[in-house]
């Protein structure tokens, strides 16, 4: 596959846990570290729900997810965060899903045709795919009300082929980490691939850039060709707009 700068970045730590370019920043920022094995998890959950200080530290021991799907090749980005927590579920994706890790791995090394979260290997229960499934469906249907797709199969395909997820922040939390998180090494890299590279294609009408979440990190135009910017980052579901927008590059 043709590399990039985000995906040779990411090749460096192919694993569980932070990048090591990461780990210094991580440290000076003090206390911000969850470090549960799988059974910790379990043992804390009624702990984490009761205790917000600990929603906005990140987890040390599940795979990073800085992006998911082709980098090289999808029509539609969408700028997002970082990767939510959802208590134990996110711990039994890493530990006893099926495929899950082995599709992260693949990812990261760019050699995934599409997004991780509606790949046939990934169980339909984990909570990746759960929570993205929610995100698309009105996409999807709206790919079948227009014909582009002729069922709601077909059309989460199209989706899981034509669209990426880029994250401002690699590492999982319930809330958003604080401003430290995103002066990573490896956010700097997210933002660079978007302000350079994607901003590029966006120009030369081979993209298009939905500024889902953390506008004011990603920093791109408000000007720029092909780049639309959400008037609600928190919704949880695409708005007509944009589902109009993305439906057409997906055609």
């Amino acid at each position: 596959m043709k590399s990039n700068s985000l995906y040779d970045f990411w090749r460096q730590h192919v694993d569980f846990g932070f990048h090591p370019k990461d780990t210094d920043k991580i440290r000076e920022a003090g206390d911000v570290v969850i470090d549960w094995t799988f059974a910790e998890a379990k043992k804390n959950k009624k702990r984490f729900s009761k205790e917000k200080t600990l929603h906005c530290k990140i987890h040390k021991n599940l795979f990073p997810q800085p992006f998911s799907g082709n980098l090289n090749s999808a029509r539609v980005f969408l700028l997002y965060g970082n990767p939510g927590f959802s208590e134990e579920k996110d711990y039994a994706d890493n530990y006893e899903t099926n495929n899950y890790v082995n599709l992260c791995k693949a990812n990261l090394r760019g050699k995934l045709k599409g997004l991780i979260c509606l790949n046939n290997k990934l169980n339909v229960k984990s909570g990746l795919k759960s929570y993205w499934l929610k995100r698309f469906k009105h996409l999807a249907d709206d790919l079948v009300a227009k014909r582009i797709a002729s069922n709601s199969e077909e059309a989460l395909s199209k989706i899981e082929q034509s669209v990426a997820i880029l994250e401002a922040g690699a590492y999982q939390s319930r809330s958003s980490p604080g401003g430290w998180f995103f002066d990573l090494p490896s956010s700097r890299k997210a933002r660079d691939f978007a302000r350079t590279e994607l901003l590029k294609r966006a120009k030369q009408n081979k993209c298009l850039i939905l500024v889902w979440r953390k506008k004011d990190f990603w920093d791109l135009p408000d000007s720029a060709k092909n780049v639309i910017f959400r008037k609600n980052a928190r919704l949880s579901y695409l708005e007509k707009e944009e589902r109009e927008q993305i439906c057409k590059w997906i055609r």
